[in-house]
């Protein structure tokens, strides 16, 4: 054999084995590759079925627990709306006075004071407008209300319409049950001002607004509620239904009305 062929064959050799060893060295890289994905893929599922346990919150449990232990039988939360009317003979006979003279149910009389108290350390003068109101002075406030939006010229109907959005029917009236107060300050009376929504605006109206539950009182008609109430903004119109309640309620962001249907829809479940 030729040298020169001898050469060509050894360098034919060399060329195989490289290719050779490529091809190997290819093929375990790619069963490499295939067990890092299965492991993969394995891991993806794993965790994809774990699922974790729901669990109650402690502030959900003690939640459920407050509105369980409501008694929705009390006076202080009885219902009075358009809904749920209310008569005379429902009225309690203990009944106290406060500020001097307004008539309401013997559970406000320290709450009140209490609170009127508080708000004049923080230099406001709350004065009471109006309390107890019996079905029949209800009826001239109802009837007075129309003819005074009649005189500012309104028509019948239009008279009617804006009555009902800030005046209870008789019967149907939160006055009528004694734990009702309608509420400003000192100065907003003697600059003749009335029960109008901008009273919140004043110092006297965000105090009410702020501390009325620390002693039992809820703002009955808040703002962004009146399709629940059907009564307009009322920031002056406080209603006493308990300190715990009156926390809850306000802090909750409710309607007397929603907090009624929540402890029955709650008490339901557990039962």
């Amino acid at each position: 054999m030729s040298k020169k062929i001898l050469v060509s064959l050894i360098a034919a050799m060399a060329l195989l084995f490289v290719i050779n060893r490529v091809e190997v060295m290819s093929g375990e890289h790619d069963k490499k590759n295939v067990k890092v994905s299965d492991s993969s893929t394995k891991k993806t599922t794993t965790a994809t079925n774990v699922t974790k346990p729901v669990t109650k919150t402690k502030e959900n449990s003690k939640e459920t627990d407050f509105l369980n232990k409501v008694d929705l039988s009390l006076y202080e939360l009885i219902l009075v709306n358009e809904r749920h009317a209310f008569s005379d003979e429902q009225l309690p006979e203990e009944t106290g006075i406060i500020d001097s003279n307004y008539q309401v149910h013997a559970d406000l009389v320290e709450p009140y004071n209490e609170m009127k108290k508080a708000a004049e350390e923080d230099g406001i003068n709350l004065r009471v407008v109006s309390t107890y109101r019996s079905v029949s002075y209800q009826q001239q406030v109802y009837d007075q209300s129309i003819i005074d939006n009649k005189n500012a010229g309104m028509s019948d109907e239009e008279a009617k319409k804006e009555t009902a959005e800030y005046v209870a029917e008789p019967g149907k009236s939160e006055h009528h049950t004694g734990l009702a107060i309608d509420l400003v300050d000192q100065p907003w009376l003697d600059a003749g001002k009335g029960l109008i929504p901008e009273f919140y605006d004043t110092k006297a109206g965000k105090w009410i607004d702020e501390h009325c539950a620390d002693y039992g009182f809820i703002i009955r008609f808040p703002k962004g509620k009146e399709s629940v109430t059907k009564i307009n903004y009322e920031p002056w119109h406080i209603r006493f239904v308990g300190v715990e309640n009156a926390k809850f309620i306000m802090a909750n962001h409710l309607t007397l009305e929603e907090f009624v249907e929540l402890v029955e829809k709650t008490q339901k479940e557990k039962n």
